[in-house]
């Protein structure tokens, strides 16, 4: 058996995990200097033209020619999953931990299941109710409903972005198998940040204004290794282990996440949100056995 595959495989995982868990930590370093829509913008447009070579090789040999109707398509995950998802994210940022965030929105593909089963009629087993109760339950845990935190308005707008995320999920899976993941996200993220700029402009938003020294590295960060390297490992992890097991990375990033935003940002989480991240590993672990078993 040839184990080079697979070994690119989780050398693949391990990259995504890594930039995936401290996508939110570098956001929360910049975000005092650039408007959480601009980080966006930017974030989104570098990592779709660090994507487009890779998406025009993809096409090439697919033999693929876009129609009007597929950048129809893109802009409409562009909406959802940059312009809705990722800017509230970034949001999110600004008024609650990194740690939390990061969890929040890593039980973005617990949320995927019922839409799946909403939009394109998949099935839902037992084990994936199961799996979305204990998220819940977990969620609502790191939201403490027994005080009125001041971090309330960030988890809600981490909350609305992972299930937004899972829409442009669902909404994706519908033509991944036209396009192939490497175009379908390069493309809905030039055209996500496209229709986002034409947003921030008459807004008065800042597009290139307060890029800095002090900052430009990190905006870097997310747009070129987070966004552009950290998406094309994992789809790339995908096609050399599998679906299941690059799914993976959903698993590993809450704690490494909460990890690493207390080692850099010294930020502390309570017994309410610990327990909370532990049901959320928990019904993640079980919506990937989930997964192994219909893919047997």
């Amino acid at each position: 058996m040839n184990r080079k595959p697979f070994q690119k495989g989780i050398l693949c995982i391990c990259i995504t995990t890594l930039a995936f868990s401290t996508m939110e930590i570098t956001g929360k370093m910049i975000s005092g200097s650039i408007h959480p829509f601009q980080m966006t913008f930017l974030r989104f447009l570098i990592g779709g033209l660090f994507l487009l070579p890779f998406a025009v090789r993809e096409l090439k040999h697919r033999q693929l020619k876009l129609r009007p109707s597929d950048f129809l398509f893109f802009a409409l995950t562009g909406v959802i999953g940059i312009v809705i998802s990722m800017c509230l994210f970034q949001t999110a940022v600004l008024y609650t931990k990194a740690a939390v965030v990061a969890v929040i929105f890593s039980s973005n593909p617990l949320f995927t299941a019922p839409l799946a089963r909403l939009i394109l009629k998949e099935e839902m087993g037992l084990r994936k109710w199961i799996a979305l109760a204990l998220s819940i339950v977990g969620i609502s845990l790191i939201f403490n409903p027994f005080s009125l935190s001041p971090d309330v308005k960030g988890m809600a707008l981490a909350l609305v972005s992972a299930v937004s995320f899972s829409l442009y999920s669902v909404i994706s899976k519908s033509r991944v198998q036209r396009y192939g993941g490497v175009v379908l996200n390069s493309f809905s993220f030039l055209t996500g940040s496209a229709i986002l700029l034409l947003i921030i402009l008459p807004m008065g938003y800042p597009v290139t204004a307060n890029i800095s020294g002090a900052n430009i590295w990190q905006l870097l960060y997310l747009g070129v290794f987070v966004t552009g390297i950290g998406y094309y490992c994992y789809l790339t992890a995908m096609k050399y282990t599998s679906a299941i097991t690059a799914s993976s990375v959903f698993f590993i990033k809450p704690a490494l996440a909460s990890v690493l935003s207390f080692l850099i940002l010294g930020e502390k989480l309570g017994l309410l949100s610990i327990a909370g991240i532990a049901l959320i590993i928990a019904s993640s672990f079980l919506m990937m056995k989930q997964g192994g078993k219909n893919r047997s």
